[in-house]
């Protein structure tokens, strides 16, 4: 009589291969670099820091792999708090330190995997069925959040995203939305206006501005307008210098922009430095809080549709 054949073993399948690209910019344990070159199976990286070296490209394939995983273990603990992950990201984050706001990135850790105020806020950060991860700008005193899936099908640019940004004076944090071709109907920019030509759903950001003191502007040295867009109860207000306009609808302005400039699009609130100081490890609170406020719009704009259910956005107020 023959021996039973075997079973044969049933394995997940691998994840996909990352896209890595020539001036493309990513990260691993060492911190964000950036591709210089590409041959073969390996790849010229050069980190902020100026050190260059030649990388086996499935090394740091298996590497943001690893990441995405620790992001999505996070979201599983939360959901379920009987079974804690093994690590806490952003468990040794105090909160930010004068030395941090400056334009500079070096000798500052806040933007740290470890330590950084990019894994408090993903710990914090509710996004329902979506898996939030963080990322480091390149040389920019800055730090990203977007869904994982969504930062997977184009890692050399995050078109939509959270934010938040250090400079001299203070910290700044929303959400941004860039328009890169006028051409591509389908894109989140055109999912965004798309949703705000709804008058129920301007009226919905209007009203959250207003009641958060954000600001609608283009950060760029050349902006697709200038000044800054404000936000009461009862109406949008265009500011240049001395000038103030009425805009009755946010969607006409949008849609009116030079459609052979580029926009970014930043919708954020802004804290004076010894504020974000003063508040400590909450200032990641802080940013979830209003991320999660803005989680419609980013919904709206990469496509996500309306949350399962079953996994409504917590509320917090934050302290």
């Amino acid at each position: 009589m023959k021996p039973p054949r075997p079973k044969p073993l049933v394995q997940e399948p691998s994840p996909p291969m990352h896209s890595f690209s020539k001036n493309g910019h990513y990260e691993n344990m060492k911190g964000p670099y950036e591709v210089l070159s590409i041959d073969g199976g390996t790849m010229r990286i050069r980190w902020e820091s100026g050190e260059e070296t030649d990388t086996d490209i499935k090394l740091q394939d298996r590497i943001l792999s690893r990441f995405e995983r620790e992001w999505r273990a996070a979201k599983a603990a939360r959901r379920n708090q009987k079974e804690q992950a093994e690590f806490r990201l952003g468990e040794h984050f105090r909160g930010l330190s004068p030395t941090d706001f400056t334009l500079e990135v070096a000798k500052t850790n806040w933007r740290s995997r470890t330590g950084g105020l990019g894994g408090l806020v993903t710990q914090e950060l509710d996004g329902g069925d979506l898996c939030f991860g963080s990322w480091v700008p390149f040389c920019k005193p800055e730090i990203h959040w977007a869904d994982v899936d969504q930062r997977n099908r184009r890692p050399d640019q995050l078109q939509t995203g959270f934010f938040c940004r250090l400079d001299e004076a203070g910290a700044r944090y929303g959400m941004f939305l860039e328009r890169s071709s006028e051409a591509d109907g389908k894109g989140d920019w055109h999912r965004a206006l798309d949703w705000l030509a709804v008058p129920e759903h301007e009226e919905w950001l209007r009203s959250l501005a207003a009641g958060n003191g954000l600001r609608i502007f283009d950060p760029q040295e050349t902006p697709s307008f200038p000044g800054f867009l404000q936000a009461s109860e009862a109406r949008w207000l265009w500011v240049q210098e001395e000038l103030r306009t009425d805009v009755p609808s946010l969607n006409a302005f949008l849609v009116s922009l030079p459609p052979e400039s580029r926009a970014t699009l930043e919708c954020a609130a802004w804290v004076p430095k010894d504020r974000a100081v003063g508040r400590t490890v909450k200032i990641g609170r802080d940013i979830a809080a209003l991320l999660e406020l803005l989680m419609p719009l980013y919904r709206a704009s990469v496509g996500a549709g309306e949350p399962r259910q079953g996994n409504p956005a917590r509320r917090r107020t934050a302290n």
